[in-house]
């Protein structure tokens, strides 16, 4: 998705610019909060699952105190804040009954750093998200920046992992760069729709339906 988004960016003549290195920096941000999920789900998905909620929160809770996103809180918007947390917080308790039985995990205390650090992180970017949204950043530029700042992160892990000896390099056949291609596009789409939807949706309104959605949706899959 890295390569994708910035081969499209800088053929179509692209010049880099001040809010572009800033969107660079909340990449770097999101490639650091992927890490630490990473280690927490490492230590234990069961309880990293019951944190799923978290960044939501906190990107509301600064949707409120710095954007004036006070008045998008009405009566029945925080009622249904309060019901959607409550369902993603039910969905992660089953999920973490039944995964604490089928394995066992480890991580002790240690585990909650990682998960306050992504949570704080993420939420902080889903914050700034709206902010470039608000002040009307071109989706391009704030994509590209965001996937070259993932890069930069994804880079550095790659290549102290590689040191350490635990990556390990494989070769790629037609179908693998075919469905790598595809998750790609995927992945680009997805946070460009979710980009165009901080255009027109507070925080408030946006965070409990991506958490829904992001909760329900695999979910059903796995039903079926």
């Amino acid at each position: 998705a890295n390569a994708l988004m910035l081969a499209v960016l800088f053929a179509a003549g692209f010049t880099p610019n001040r809010l572009f290195l800033f969107s660079i920096g909340v990449g770097i941000a999101n490639g650091l909060g992927a890490y630490c999920q990473w280690r927490a789900v490492d230590l234990s998905l069961a309880r990293t699952s019951l944190f799923s909620w978290g960044s939501a929160f906190v990107a509301i809770v600064l949707g409120y105190a710095f954007l004036g996103e006070r008045a998008a809180l009405h009566p029945m918007l925080a009622l249904g804040l309060a019901l959607t947390f409550l369902s993603a917080m039910l969905i992660a308790v089953r999920e973490h009954r039944m995964r604490k039985g089928s394995r066992a995990e480890s991580g002790g205390w240690g585990i909650y750093a990682w998960i306050a650090a992504y949570t704080v992180i993420w939420g902080g970017t889903g914050f700034l998200e709206r902010v470039f949204a608000v002040e009307g950043v071109r989706t391009a530029t704030f994509l590209g920046g965001w996937y070259l700042g993932s890069f930069l992160v994804s880079v550095i892990l790659a290549a102290g992992a590689w040191r350490r000896r635990k990556l390990v390099f494989s070769s790629f056949g037609t179908r693998d760069i075919a469905l790598s291609a595809a998750l790609a596009l995927v992945f680009v789409g997805n946070l460009g729709l979710e980009y165009w939807t901080y255009h027109y949706l507070p925080l408030a309104v946006a965070q409990p339906i991506f958490l829904f959605l992001g909760t329900v949706i695999p979910v059903f899959i796995g039903l079926f």
